[in-house]
This record gives C-alpha cells, sequence and structure tokens, in this order.
C-alpha cells in the first residue's frame, strides 16, 4: 500500500483472487485474514473495471499493572496500604493511525489508584514510551515519591508487546 493505505493492481483476468496483508506497519497487527474477490463479467463493452474493499490497520495495544510497596522497619517490603495514585504520562508524542500526534509528551494519560499494593492501567495504549509518576500518597505514612519511572512499549513482528526495561 502507499503511505494512505492504497493499492492498485496490474490488470488482472477474470477469476476468484483473495487479498491478505503480508507485513502490517509499525505498532499495528499483522491481520492474517484472506479477503476473497472475484472479477466477473461486466459486459462486452468494460474493459477494465475496478474493485473496492476496505481493510483496517488494528492498532497494537498493551496493558499493564503498578505495584507499590513499602519498606518494614526489619527490612522486608509489604504491598502499601491505603490509597496511593499513580498518573501515566507520555514520554514521548503519540501519533494516530494518521501519524498526527494526538497525545503530546508529558500529557497525563491516566489516573491509576493503587489499592492495597495493586494498580491497573484500564486503557489499551498504543506501543510507545510512558512514564509513571506518584501524584497522591498516604500522607500520614509516606513521602509523596517524585520519580518517574519509565515504561517502553515495543513491538515485535509475531505481534507481542513489551516492557523494554
Amino acid at each position: 500500500t502507499d503511505e494512505r493505505g492504497l493499492v492498485v493492481s496490474a490488470p488482472l483476468n477474470l477469476g476468484k483472487y483473495y487479498i491478505k496483508e503480508t507485513k502490517a506497519p509499525y505498532g499495528y497487527v499483522l491481520d492474517e485474514s484472506k479477503y476473497d474477490v472475484e472479477l466477473t463479467y461486466q459486459g462486452q463493452e468494460v474493459r477494465i473495471f475496478p474493485v473496492n474493499m476496505e481493510c483496517y490497520d488494528i492498532r497494537q495495544e498493551v496493558q499493564f499493572e503498578v505495584y507499590k510497596e513499602s519498606e518494614e522497619i526489619d527490612g522486608t517490603f509489604v504491598p502499601t496500604k491505603g490509597s496511593v495514585k499513580f498518573g501515566l504520562f507520555a514520554a514521548e508524542d503519540i501519533p494516530n493511525f494518521t501519524g498526527e500526534k494526538t497525545i503530546k509528551k508529558d500529557d497525563l494519560i491516566e489516573v491509576i489508584d493503587i489499592v492495597d499494593g495493586k494498580g491497573a492501567s484500564s486503557l489499551q495504549l498504543p506501543t510507545a514510551k510512558y512514564y509513571v509518576q506518584e501524584l497522591e500518597t498516604n500522607e500520614d505514612e509516606f513521602l509523596l515519591d517524585t520519580n518517574k519511572y519509565p515504561i517502553e512499549f515495543k513491538y515485535t513482528a509475531d505481534g507481542f508487546a513489551y516492557d523494554s526495561e
């Protein structure tokens, strides 16, 4: 396909064919479906005719969990009690399917509630670079952690996303 996602074949004989994606754009899932196309007789005055078909790329998406532990006096770590909030931020500009940057670097994307040491993103996110940062903590017991914790999701040719850290 071209940059707009369009393809034009050389003239084909009448018959049955199928269309299959052989390579997906970066950040999208390879569609292994076969789409049947049948070219049939259109009349003796029609030499070449168009066949239109719409197919859509599906963005590869990831979900993740955040864990917060607290150090006890004896040096062991236990899940943090109480309510803690982390922000999920874009660490880079993130484009939509047309390439337009719809999420800007450092935009807050989601607030993740950490309950008893665990929280999860409720969004399906495109592969990109992010970071999480604590926004609120149980102020009676803990100091706010202002560190930014990077997360980079990359995708592989077999369709899996992973955290590169």
